[in-house]
This record gives structure tokens, sequence and C-alpha cells, in this order.
């Protein structure tokens, strides 16, 4: 596999420190995916990059990569989708 471990918090990047960052290999394997249009590549890697991050502690950069991602590959509803529910959890 291209990455270790999905998120990586080596440094401290803002105040919250739970904050994590995607690891940079699961990054490249998304934007990869994404260019040639893999459709389940970018729906399984999109998965793995945000299972198990609440969207308070979501790097948003992350969920960008993700949405314009679905919609590249044809999941248009499936990104509008995902970025409601972001944002219905934040508001928990």
């Amino acid at each position: 596999m291209l990455f270790r471990s999905v998120y990586e918090n080596t440094t401290v990047l803002t105040q919250n420190a739970s904050y994590v960052m995607p690891s940079v290999g699961l990054i490249n394997s998304l934007t990869a995916a994404v260019n040639d249009k893999h459709l389940g590549e970018v729906v399984l890697l999109g998965s793995i990059a945000l299972h198990g991050v609440s969207p308070a502690n979501m790097f948003a950069g992350m969920l960008q990569e993700v949405i314009n991602g679905f919609e590249t590959v044809g999941l248009t509803k499936e990104s509008r989708e995902l970025a409601k529910e972001v944002i219905l959890g934040l508001e928990r």
C-alpha cells in the first residue's frame, strides 16, 4: 500500500490538538484516481479518507478533494449529500 496510515499528526498544526492531516500517500492516490477517472478507486479512497474522522476534526482540504473527486467521476448527487452530512455533523 502506498500509505502507512490514513492520518498523520507529526506536528501541531492548529490550536486543536486532535486536528490531523491525511497522509500524503492517501492524497496522492486519491488525486491520481480522480485524474484517471477511476470511479471505484475514488469511492474507496474517499471512504478511507473520511472514515472515523468527525466533521469538527476533518481536514477541509481532504473533504474538498473527496467531494470534487466524486463530482469528477459523475457522483454529483453523492458529493452534495456528503457535503450536507458534514455540515449537519458540524452543527451537532
